[in-house]
């Protein structure tokens, strides 16, 4: 076995991480090893290789342990130095996410860690490579966790961060920056009053915290986001326009100056470099090394593949850094050039598209093979597809990788060689240009689709049957295959079937509320989340796990009008402008005492508040006890003890299965009575683990083990879902039962609010 089929191996052997639900330790990783050591020592082929596996695995769950170390420093109040890592774009906010390599606490040397730091920079601005000392509590990461959405923790996990902190003390120790950070600086300066600045920033530097909301989901609609994020593409047209140059340039040299090793060379600094530019995230220093290994190979004179090169720099990556499987990004990286290769393979260019007036032509072929290829892909990460890709990005690629990559590229050199006049010249064109490109990504139509989970399950099999019916067939009718494919997957994006039960599924929105009640492909929303400066839970958690789940939102139901629990109304109102809503409101349906209604089958009640209510507060809220088959559901909003006290004089049945705990577990909740009257079986929290309220108070938490009643809450277990069907009800966890990946684990010490 050669040295690079020995590497892929070790590699496959972290593969687990991905999905194992406990990093293996102790006993585990003793067996893991003597495993390792046998097979080793036989030197035979399957043996060897199922050895190789076992080290991978020994190595990456080893670096997951390593990664996960500094949570011993968590819920501690200490005084931190260290470097900043992240480049500042001169923009200024009160809590600006800044990553700091640690390397003291409280005055004594520690092993260096990465820190997430909500930065005050409109106070205290900061720079790459300036030295600061902050004194802080550093806390566990902790992200919602729901079947859509952003995965804050998996995402910071795969950057080497698992503790943040607010600084409350500030004090700059060295006010040196980095040379990318200069140059940052220096292209900031210059690209100044420039509307598309943040974009020739993020193709420049890979920074993006400048792009306007506005253009970020243009880009993402129209399925060209990723030309803004330095990858593959980025670093082989830095390599190529380097090879070219030199190529050009060594036709004006004597003859016995030039060698063939020279542009191979300089292709290989103009990548790292490029990847330096752009703080070496995973994706450039993937492609950074693919563009050594070729130039190796080259060099030495050696014959490879683009297969053999991207399958080593693969293997060397995760060796060197195990975490990158965690990463997004590293996957789409990888599936791109791999789906490149595959299609350019099995669907090979007819002669008459390698024609030189065909160009537009074979570009849309690899779009179209993107498209097919890594949709299943695109659906697991992004929750969703965009149709018009193909045809913006065949006017994006040309128009990025020819007009506006070199353009911005030789304006950066121009200015670091000191002539700014010509740089701003080739930067002006540069922003023209992509002015342009937004100008005609607006005329397209909104492309974005967003179909359920089981699209994710019929794209991938379709896909999967596709490509063996091709491959037994010899490449032969591929398209056929793959339409028939996508045709089947299309099925997924009616719905679901009917079903008899129902499901009651409370979401993890943080300090907030959001209760999703679904039955025959049709959903009922209790509370819309809360909202903060730039978006809400509905925006950013329930409207994708809608959408995830194919489910049609009927109605609204808003407790109560603080913003915890009605945040998110206008954003749930224009996505579902047909869905009827009802509130304690006067203008809205009426949430009332004593009025009924049935939805798909299920009797709802509205219990509380007596009359409408101009501005809603807590004891206002709109009580609903929902009963169907299986059981009954009482939601009770923000309710406290005199309402509770009230509701109760009034006689109302309010006997439940399974109960939404009031006001997240507030003191002033949850009295006895009230718990003595529902008698349920099963209490629902919505609580948020660094609640500045503390929710749940722990005698509310000790009223209800006291009365035996089964206690979950959001902020240990993610999303709760909750089953009901003829046979009685079922309750399950995203973080424990739907979902448990070690890297979605309670990170830190047990107990509410950290």
């Amino acid at each position: 076995m050669g040295l690079p089929t020995a590497l892929f191996y070790l590699a496959c052997g972290m593969l687990p991480l991905l999905w194992l639900p406990t990093l293996p330790s102790g006993g585990a990783s003793a067996l893991l090893l003597g495993v390792a050591l046998l097979c080793l020592r036989r030197r035979g082929g399957v043996s060897l290789r199922i050895g190789l596996l076992c080290l991978g695995l020994l190595w990456g769950s080893e670096r997951g342990h390593q990664a996960l170390r500094p949570l011993a420093y968590a819920d501690r109040a200490v005084t931190l130095e260290g470097q900043v890592v992240s480049a500042s774009l001169a923009s200024a906010a009160p809590r600006q996410p800044v990553i700091l390599r640690v390397t003291r606490l409280a005055g004594r040397a520690v092993a260096p860690f990465r820190l997430l730091l909500h930065w005050d920079s409109l106070r205290f601005p900061f720079a790459a490579g300036q030295r600061w000392q902050v004194d802080a509590m550093p806390r566990a990461l902790h992200g919602t966790l729901n079947p859509a959405g952003f995965d804050l923790q998996r995402h910071y996990l795969s950057q080497d961060v698992v503790l943040s902190a607010t600084p409350r003390g500030y004090r700059l120790l060295d006010p040196r920056r980095t040379l990318r950070q200069r140059i940052i600086d220096l292209a900031v300066r210059r690209l100044a009053d420039h509307s598309a600045q943040p974009l020739l920033l993020a193709l420049l530097f890979g920074e993006r915290g400048g792009i306007t909301a506005e253009s970020r989901t243009l880009l993402r609609q129209s399925g060209t986001l990723h030309l803004l994020a330095i990858s593959g593409l980025h670093i082989a047209l830095a390599a190529a326009l380097a090879h070219g140059l030199w190529r050009g340039v060594a036709l004006l040299l004597p003859l016995h100056w030039q060698t063939p090793r020279q542009p191979l060379a300089l292709a290989v600094l103009a990548a790292w470099g490029y990847a330096w530019l752009a703080g070496v995230p995973p994706p450039t220093l993937r492609a950074a090394l693919m563009v050594t290994l070729y130039a190796l190979w080259r060099w030495r004179g050696r014959q490879s593949t683009l297969r053999d090169v991207l399958t080593l720099t693969l293997s060397l990556g995760l060796l060197t850094e195990p975490l990158l499987l965690l990463s997004s990004g590293f996957w789409l990286s990888v599936s791109a050039v791999a789906s490149l290769l595959f299609w350019s393979a099995w669907q090979p260019l007819s002669d008459r598209l390698r024609r030189p007036g065909c160009a537009p032509l074979r570009l849309l072929h690899l779009q179209l093979g993107l498209l097919l290829l890594l949709s299943p892909l695109q659906l697991a990460l992004f929750h969703g597809i965009s149709w018009t890709a193909p045809l913006a990005n065949l006017a994006a690629v040309p128009l990025v990788s020819l007009g506006v990559m070199p353009l911005a590229l030789a304006g950066l050199l121009l200015t670091l060689v000191g002539l700014p006049w010509a740089g701003e010249g080739a930067w002006g064109v540069a922003l023209w240009l992509l002015e342009a490109l937004l100008a005609l990504l607006r005329r397209l139509p909104d492309g974005w689709l967003t179909p359920s989970s089981l699209a994710l399950v019929y794209s991938a099999l379709a896909l999967a049957l596709a490509l063996l019916w091709s491959i037994r067939q010899g490449g032969r009718d591929l398209w056929l295959c793959l339409l028939c494919g996508l045709l089947a997957a299309g099925g997924a994006l009616r719905g679901r079937s009917g079903s008899e039960g129902w499901r009651v599924e409370m979401m993890d929105v943080g300090h907030g509320q959001a209760i999703a009640i679904s039955r025959r492909g049709q959903a009922l929303l209790y509370d819309s989340g809360g909202r903060w400066p730039g978006g809400d839970a509905a925006q950013q958690i329930v409207l994708p796990y809608l959408r995830w789940q194919g489910l049609r939102l009927s109605g609204i139901i808003i407790s109560h009008a603080d913003s915890d629990h009605a945040g998110g109304r206008r954003t749930l109102t224009q996505a579902y402008p047909l869905a009827w809503l009802a509130s304690p409101a006067p203008n809205d349906l009426p949430c009332r005492r004593g009025l009924h209604t049935y939805w798909q089958g299920l009797r709802i009640d509205f219990l509380w508040p007596p009359r409408a209510v101009a501005r809603p507060r807590n004891n206002d809220s709109c009580v609903v006890r929902i009963s169907g088959p299986g059981g009954a559901l009482l939601l009770t909003g923000d309710i406290e003890a005199d309402s509770e006290r009230a509701l109760l004089a009034t006689g109302t049945d309010l006997r439940a299965a399974v109960m939404q705990v009031p006001h997240h577990g507030s003191s002033s909740s949850s009295s006895e009575e009230l718990l003595q009257a529902v008698q349920p079986a099963l209490a629902l929290a919505s609580a948020a683990r660094y609640s500045p309220w503390r929710f749940p108070a722990p005698s509310v938490r000790q009223r209800y083990d006291q009365r035996g009643i089964a206690w979950r809450d959001t902020a240990h277990e993610g999303m709760i879902r909750v089953d009901f069907s003829a046979a009685g009800w079922r309750v399950s966890a995203q973080r424990q039962q739907i979902d448990p990946h070690w890297y979605h684990a309670w990170f830190g010490v047990d107990g509410h609010n950290g």
